[in-house]
């Protein structure tokens, strides 16, 4: 096998500007990165729509309102119920304490019905006592 020489060309200036003009034409522009870099978002870009988002005071002052309107949504549930259990009460104690006072007021009427025997019972008692004296 024989061996080949491989033959160098010699650099020339023109060779050479050749060479680096032939790459800085394939190389890219500062205006065409400036195109490229537009479809990126910018600072100004981000600064933007992080004023969307909810910050910490945001959410601090939803929780302070938030307790707010809890609270007073139970105080009124509780108040409702409250009220309806105290008028469900009165309703009941009202019918109780009607039957009671008509048990007293029968009560009463039967113990003076008693008395009133018990008197006749005492009248006829000494009248048949007077009639066994005079018989005797």
């Amino acid at each position: 096998m024989k061996k080949q020489k491989i033959k160098k060309s010699k650099m020339t200036l023109d060779k050479l500007a050749l060479i680096i003009k032939q790459e800085i034409d394939t190389k890219v522009s500062k205006d065409d990165l400036k195109n490229e870099l537009q479809r990126f978002a910018t600072k100004d870009d981000l600064k933007n729509e992080l004023q969307r988002f909810v910050t910490k005071d945001d959410l601090k002052n939803f929780k302070i309102e938030f307790k707010s309107e809890v609270a007073d949504e139970i105080k009124s549930t509780i108040k409702e119920e409250l009220t309806d259990n105290i008028n469900k009460l009165f309703t009941k104690a009202d019918i109780i304490i009607s039957k009671l006072e008509k048990k007293e007021q029968e009560d009463l009427m039967h113990t003076q019905a008693h008395r009133r025997i018990n008197d006749t019972l005492e009248i006829h008692d000494k009248k048949i006592k007077n009639l066994e004296i005079k018989i005797n």
